[in-house]
């Protein structure tokens, strides 16, 4: 899932694979909240492209905010949903806008470098995994497993 590629969605529409890393992180450390993509053909122009939904205690589901564009669903979007839980846990702390940006660049960029370590994985999980005892390394060189 790198930068500027597409991801499919269960229903067989695409999303910019940076907006699908968002989502997972904002899934991953707010199980409360919820990121809803609003299709293109069921929203005017002036609507709002995605709507962060929070789930209450008694399971009511509770608009947070709206992202616009889709152009604008990146670390920014983490960064406010951080800096409200940092300023609903602590009103006084004067920091926790710098904070929050620092964490959402944090968080997103750790994921995306897990996902390029996976990514970078799979040839070599491909091959062990093929039953073949010879295999041959970047530089040429024989590699040899024994099973």
């Amino acid at each position: 899932m790198l930068d500027g590629l597409a991801e499919p969605l269960s229903d067989g529409t695409w999303v910019n694979s940076k907006i699908a890393r968002i989502v997972e992180l904002i899934r991953e450390e707010y199980p409360t909240l919820d990121v809803v993509w609003i299709p293109r053909d069921k929203r005017a122009a002036e609507d709002a492209a995605f709507a962060i939904v929070e789930t209450l205690a008694d399971g009511q589901q509770v608009v947070a905010f709206y992202v616009q564009t889709e152009a604008d669903f990146d670390e920014r979007v983490l960064e406010r949903i951080i800096r409200a839980d940092m300023l609903n846990k602590n009103p006084q702390k004067v920091n926790a806008e710098m904070e929050a940006r620092a964490a959402a660049y944090r968080l997103a960029q750790e994921k995306e470098q897990r996902e390029r370590l996976l990514d970078s994985l799979d040839p070599y999980n491909f091959a062990i995994k093929s039953g073949k005892h010879k295999y041959t390394g970047s530089d040429g060189k024989p590699l040899f497993y024994d099973y």
